[in-house]
């Protein structure tokens, strides 16, 4: 079966690293079958305590999620960072908060305090999920008890923490939701988008919710035709099991053609089940029963995400939370079979290779296993792969082709780095571009702003729109 495999972004990034007390050795990973890896940085219980303890958030249980863009570490921080954020009793309450960090060193960059309205969004583990969807949108969530209030998703700008939106998706079902997964474009200006989350109890089955929408539409139940919201998968693996548990995670596959965005091929990873992939009849189509002994040591840790290197399909998960042997809350990276099937699966590392550490996280459970892709000026192919677990450490790996340059990378660009939109009289950037020219048919400039992330729209007519981000240029023609 061929499976496309999930990008969510892709950006250039430089490949400097830590000093060498910050880094793994680089002879822990032998190139297997034409393929290298090589740690460029870590922080972990295991190997630099004091590098991740001077982050005093990393170490709390409320930093649960991590995602990669543009060369930026994205971390979700639900801790109270304004003591006058309170309940109506005076109690101190969760903010929402991103900490960014450099990819290329690990450095901390900066908080993002995000607000929507005007107001900052706080509330019990409010940023418990941070991602990007395919078009280069930031989006936090935030956890949700067992109830049919709904689903919140935020649109972010990613330099204010400022939100543009709020996507309130409806649950006739109650469950609890940890994490999503979102593919596509959450704006729906430019391509369809499909956002999923298993059910965690007090739901009593499997349940997998899903929604989606068409571009330029509306949100709705994405399971069929009927609007459904929430369907229960017909087998799990193990097969002992009929329900996922505490801290479920979903990822979607990428499909083909116009089905890209849809997620008719996902993984469910939940907590008390291994990795396994379904699709939307709710059956398994493949599962680590065919993995030939590579099955993760411990079924009580949530991770999984899939890499393409030429015509060689990896699957990265999570092989083991806080026990066993092999130094805790570590990832494997296994080359897939004929078919990209677990059947024929081989292992190639263990990253880290002793593991990030064996701090419990008090069951928020969630090992994040983020990629974006680089190539060099001879057009060799890298993954840059981001570990993260709360409380223990995080990292990152460069997978590459045999031959790979680290020295003249460019970006891969699977999506725009920002997107152009507009409303009215005003003509909008997704996020802030260095320069914004508007050109007439003639190819004559009529406005340029620079700095900015929006500008007034001229008379009526046929226009091209220019603006450049982050060194990429989006080019849009717009009728107004």
């Amino acid at each position: 079966m061929k499976k496309f495999l999930l990008l969510a972004c892709v950006a250039l990034m430089s490949v400097s690293a830590f000093a060498v007390d910050l880094t793994e050795s680089d002879t822990l990973y032998a190139t297997t079958n034409g393929v290298t890896c090589v740690n460029k940085w870590l922080m972990c219980n295991n190997l630099n305590k004091a590098a991740l303890q001077q982050y005093a958030y990393l170490n709390t249980a409320k930093c649960r999620t991590a995602c990669l863009h543009n060369g930026v570490i994205y971390v979700g921080n639900s801790t109270n960072d304004d003591a006058a954020i309170v309940d109506s009793k005076g109690n101190t309450i969760d903010c929402c908060g991103i900490e960014t960090f450099d990819a290329a060193t690990g450095a901390h960059l900066g908080h993002l305090k995000v607000s929507y309205n005007g107001r900052r969004i706080s509330d019990l583990l409010c940023a418990n999920q941070v991602g990007f969807d395919n078009f280069g949108h930031l989006y936090v969530a935030g956890y949700v008890g067992g109830n049919t209030y709904g689903y919140t998703v935020y649109v972010v700008n990613p330099t204010t923490g400022e939100a543009s939106d709020s996507l309130h998706f409806t649950m006739t079902n109650a469950g609890r939701i940890d994490y999503c997964d979102v593919v596509g474009d959450l704006t729906r200006v430019e391509a369809n988008c499909t956002v999923m989350a298993a059910a965690d109890p007090p739901a009593a089955d499997a349940t997998v919710y899903r929604w989606s929408a068409a571009k330029g539409g509306t949100f709705a139940g994405g399971w069929n035709e009927d609007g459904d919201d929430s369907f229960v998968m017909s087998e799990l693996y193990p097969a002992t099991q009929t329900t996922w548990s505490t801290g479920s995670i979903v990822r979607m596959v990428l499909g083909e053609g116009d089905a890209m965005y849809n997620g008719d091929l996902f993984y469910v990873d939940g907590f008390n089940t291994y990795p396994t992939l379904y699709n939307t009849t709710g059956g398994i189509v493949d599962s680590f029963n065919n993995a030939q002994g590579l099955t993760p040591k411990n079924a009580g840790t949530n991770g999984v995400n899939e890499i393409q290197l030429g015509d060689k399909h990896f699957i990265v998960y999570s092989n083991n939370q806080h026990t066993g042997d092999q130094g805790g809350n570590e990832a494997e990276v296994c080359q897939l079979g004929e078919g990209d099937a677990f059947t024929g699966m081989t292992q190639y590392w263990q990253i880290p290779k002793h593991g990030l550490g064996m701090t419990s996280d008090t069951g928020t459970r969630i090992h994040c296993i983020s990629k974006e892709y680089v190539k060099d000026a001879n057009g060799k192919l890298a993954c840059n792969l981001l570990v993260f677990k709360t409380m223990n450490g995080m990292g990152l790996y460069q997978i590459a082709e045999d031959g790979f340059n680290p020295g003249g990378v460019k970006t891969v660009n699977a999506a725009p780095a920002a997107v152009i939109t507009v409303n009215g009289g005003i003509i909008t950037v997704s996020a802030t571009a260095s320069s914004i020219a508007i050109y007439n048919v003639a190819g004559q400039l009529v406005s340029m702003v620079k700095n900015a992330s929006q500008v007034a729209a001229p008379a009526n007519g046929l226009y091209i729109v220019k603006a450049v981000v982050n060194g990429q240029s989006i080019v849009k023609k717009v009728v107004l």
